[in-house]
C-alpha cells in the first residue's frame, strides 16, 4: 500500500518530506557555561595567583605552598581540582586560600589539599563551599586560636559579594583593572593593577565549526541559553545606579566567543535578584536551582528580562509555578543539555528537573562535561553520572562534545521520522 505522504506534488516528493519532518532540537534547552566552555579563564587564574600573593607580601606568608597552577598535578595546587570537588567560583577558591595562609601566620600548617579532603568529607550539594571550610576551621581550631579564626570568618563570608568581602574585591581590580573597578565599585584601588586580565588574557576556546554548529541548533529549533557564574550586567529593564557592583565580565566573554544566544543568565543576574528578593547570591546560583530555572524560563520565553528572574524565585524558592511553563506539560519531552566544566553547574539542572517533574513535565537531562583533559574533573563527571542524568558524555572540549551531541540528535530524529514513513 502506498503511504500517501510520500506521494509526489507540485514542490516536490523530498518538498514535502522536508515540510513535515519536525525540527530535530525542538523542546530543546541548551545551557551553555562561559569560563572553560566558551573561553579559557586565564584572567580568573591569573587573578587568584595575585589576590594570593597581595595578601601573603601582606601578612609576611611564604605564598609558594598555597599558588595554583594550571600545570602543577598536586592535589590542591591546580584551581582544576577545586572545580572537581565542587569549589568552581574563584572568588570562593582565593577566600579559602587565604584563611590558610592566615592560619601558616599564626603557626598551623593547613594545606590546600587538606581542605578540599574537608570540604569533600563534609559537604552536600547544596553546599556554600567557604561556610563549610568555615565551619571545619571552627571545630579544628576554635578553641585554640579562636581570634584568628574570627578573622577568618570574616575572610570566608559574603564571598560573592565584592563590596563587603576584601579578598574578593582585591580580586576583581585584577580582573577588572584599576579604571573599571573604581567605576563599577566607586572604591580606591588597593594594587594599583592598571591592566583588566578579563580583556587581556582571556582566549575564546569556540572555532568557526562550534559557532556553526550551534547557529545550526538554533536555526533546528534548539533554545541556547548562556548559563554562567561568571559576574555580569543585571537584566535589561533594570533600573541602573552609578557604581552599583555590576562588571560586564560574562558579556565581555561572550563577545570575546562570538557564540549568538537567546540571552545570558549569570551571577550578574542572580545578583541582582539577591537584592531584590532581600537573599544571599550563594543561595540563588549554582548547585542551587533558581539559576537553572532562570535558564529554563529565558530559553521559553526568547529573552532574559526582571520579570523572567523573579518567576524563577518564585518557583524555586517558593513553589509558584509560572502560567507558561504549564504549556511545556503539552509539549511532551523537554530535552535539557547542560555544558559545564564543573559538576556544580549540571547539579543545579539536576534540582531544576526535579522541580520540572514535580509540575508534570517529562524533562530528559543531557550533560557534556568539558573539562580540558583534566583526570580529576573527568572522575568527578563521572561519578555525577550516577545522579539523575540520562546521557553523561565525560568529553574534554566543546567542539567535540557540541557536534557529536549536534549529529546524534539529528540521527535520532531522522530514524524516528524515517520509521513512522515507512
Amino acid at each position: 500500500m502506498s503511504n500517501p505522504e510520500r506521494q509526489p506534488y507540485e514542490g516536490g516528493m523530498e518538498d514535502r518530506k522536508r515540510e513535515l519532518e519536525p525540527r530535530p532540537f525542538e523542546n530543546t534547552i541548551i545551557a551553555l557555561d562561559v569560563d572553560g566552555v566558551l573561553v579559557r579563564p586565564v584572567a580568573y587564574r591569573q587573578a587568584i595567583r595575585s589576590t594570593i600573593n597581595f595578601f601573603a607580601e601582606q601578612m609576611g606568608v611564604d605564598p609558594d605552598e598555597f599558588l595554583l597552577d594550571d600545570r602543577n598535578r598536586t592535589p590542591g595546587r591546580n584551581m582544576s581540582h577545586f572545580e572537581a570537588e565542587g569549589i568552581h567560583d574563584p572568588w570562593d577558591a582565593s577566600a579559602i586560600i587565604v584563611s590558610l595562609m592566615r592560619l601558616k601566620k599564626a603557626g598551623i600548617n593547613v594545606s590546600n589539599s587538606d581542605a578540599l579532603e574537608a570540604f569533600r568529607d563534609n559537604a552536600s550539594a547544596q553546599s556554600h563551599p567557604p561556610d563549610v571550610v568555615l565551619q571545619w576551621l571552627q571545630g579544628r581550631y576554635g578553641a585554640e586560636i579562636p581570634d584568628v579564626i574570627e578573622d577568618i570568618a570574616g575572610t570566608l563570608s559574603e564571598t560573592r559579594d565584592p563590596f563587603r568581602n576584601e579578598i574578593t574585591g582585591v580580586f576583581q581590580e585584577y580582573v577588572l583593572g584599576k579604571e573599571t573597578f573604581e567605576l563599577t565599585y566607586g572604591s580606591q584601588s588597593r594594587t594599583g593593577a592598571e591592566e583588566s586580565l578579563i580583556k587581556t588574557k582571556d582566549r575564546s576556546l569556540v572555532d568557526d565549526a562550534v559557532r556553526r554548529e550551534i547557529e545550526k541548533i538554533s536555526q533546528e529549533g534548539g533554545m541556547v541559553v548562556i548559563y554562567t557564574g561568571r559576574p555580569g550586567l543585571p537584566p535589561p529593564d533594570a533600573d541602573r545606579e552609578e557604581s552599583d557592583g555590576y562588571a560586564p565580565e560574562a558579556e565581555l566573554a561572550i563577545e570575546k566567543s562570538r557564540v549568538k544566544a537567546i540571552g545570558i543568565v549569570s551571577m550578574g543576574s542572580m545578583e541582582w535578584l539577591g537584592r531584590e528578593t532581600g537573599t544571599p547570591v550563594e543561595e540563588l546560583t549554582k548547585p542551587n536551582p533558581t539559576q537553572a530555572l532562570a535558564t529554563v524560563l529565558t530559553a521559553i520565553r526568547g529573552r532574559v528580562n526582571k520579570q523572567v528572574l523573579l518567576d524563577a524565585y518564585e518557583w524555586a524558592v517558593n513553589g509558584v509555578e509560572p502560567e507558561d511553563v504549564k504549556e511545556l506539560v503539552e509539549r511532551g519531552e523537554l530535552k535539557l543539555v547542560v555544558v559545564e566544566d564543573s559538576p556544580s553547574g549540571v547539579r543545579a539542572f539536576i534540582n531544576a528537573r526535579k522541580i520540572l517533574e514535580e509540575e508534570g513535565i517529562n524533562a530528559k537531562l543531557t550533560a557534556i562535561g568539558v573539562h580540558d583533559v583534566s583526570f580529576e574533573k573527568h572522575m568527578a563527571f563521572v561519578k555525577l553520572g550516577h545522579e539523575g542524568i540520562d546521557t553523561m558524555d565525560t568529553n574534554s572540549g566543546i567542539r567535540e562534545g557540541i557536534i557529536r551531541f549536534s549529529y546524534g540528535v539529528q540521527e535520532e530524529n531522522r530514524d524516528l521520522w524515517l520509521g513512522s514513513s515507512q
